[in-house]
């Protein structure tokens, strides 16, 4: 029986109180069930407040420790010759008595210590992945948008829809990264992540010959880094005339530049700006060879 503190219970309810999943966890972990009270109600555990009332008033009432081992110790001892040794007020009868009359009866506690773990509410982002301690994990496309829970644990992140069920498992990455599941990316988007480099160099081709020989190059140097600016380069259809990326693209194939934002940078400059190109080798232009001091000479 606890009250409806943040850390237990979300949204107190009389009849549905709607639990912290951490808190529902940790009950059906050990065997258990959190019972809130009515809002506002602390008679409700009355029996509560008063065992942690007997324990300040009659064990550390006027008594300062060194430290808090010290203070576990005195109160364990505390607990076998007084605590136990006392007729309770509700059942008179000696507490170590009646403990021990019930103890078959209790279950045995499980193998492993419930797991230490963070969690928090986060949103899905229009990516379709949830940040938590800065890194970015996927879940199904339906909650896109949607608030989620996300529990960290020392090497696995879960995260849980708003009736605590489990959508997605991710393995731990580091800040900056994504983990993502093949599921969980859209039909519509599903396609072209898949296809890979083939098929944004033939949608580049579609544009014209000038962006198929820049998106060739881009290829070429960049391999798999290259999607995500073949992309890009798609994208400036939907803002630019074809002849204008197609000039840029020219230019750039003649520039020798293959990077997305010189690209950007082509399309919005007059096309009576002159290119200069340093030359490495004319008449004019004597070797290095020849600016090199004789030791020997005068």
């Amino acid at each position: 029986m606890v009250d409806n503190l943040k850390a237990a219970v979300l949204d107190p309810d009389w009849f549905e109180p709607n639990l912290n999943p951490k808190m529902a966890d940790f009950a059906r972990h050990y065997g258990t069930v959190v019972v809130p009270t009515a809002p506002r109600r602390p008679e409700h555990k009355g029996k509560v407040e008063a065992g942690v009332k007997y324990a300040q008033d009659n064990a550390c009432k006027g008594r300062t420790f060194d430290s808090l081992g010290a203070q576990n110790q005195f109160l364990a001892e505390w607990e076998r010759t007084t605590a136990d040794t006392r007729i309770h007020g509700t059942v008179r009868q000696q507490v170590r008595t009646l403990f021990e009359a019930e103890r078959p009866a209790l279950r045995a506690l499980p193998e492993s210590l419930f797991p230490s773990f963070t969690e928090a509410r986060r949103k899905v982002h229009r990516d379709g992945h949830v940040e938590f301690e800065r890194a970015y994990y996927s879940v199904p496309p339906e909650y896109l948008a949607r608030e989620v829970w996300v529990r960290g644990e020392s090497r696995l992140i879960r995260i849980f829809n708003h009736r605590q069920e489990a959508i997605a498992v991710h393995a731990r990455v580091e800040a900056g990264r994504f983990a993502t599941t093949a599921a969980h990316i859209h039909e519509h988007k599903r396609h072209g992540v898949e296809r890979g480099a083939n098929y944004w160099l033939d949608r580049c081709r579609l544009i014209g010959p000038s962006c198929a020989r820049w998106a060739e190059g881009l290829n070429t140097q960049r391999g798999a880094y290259a999607i995500r600016s073949l992309q890009g380069l798609v994208s400036l259809t939907k803002t630019h005339p074809a002849d204008a990326i197609e000039q840029a693209a020219m230019r750039a194939v003649g520039n020798g530049t293959y990077r997305l934002s010189d690209l950007r940078r082509l399309i919005g400059e007059p096309d009576n700006v002159v290119q200069v190109d340093f030359l490495e080798a004319h008449p004019l232009i004597r070797p290095m060879d020849a600016y090199r001091l004789d030791p020997f000479s005068s």
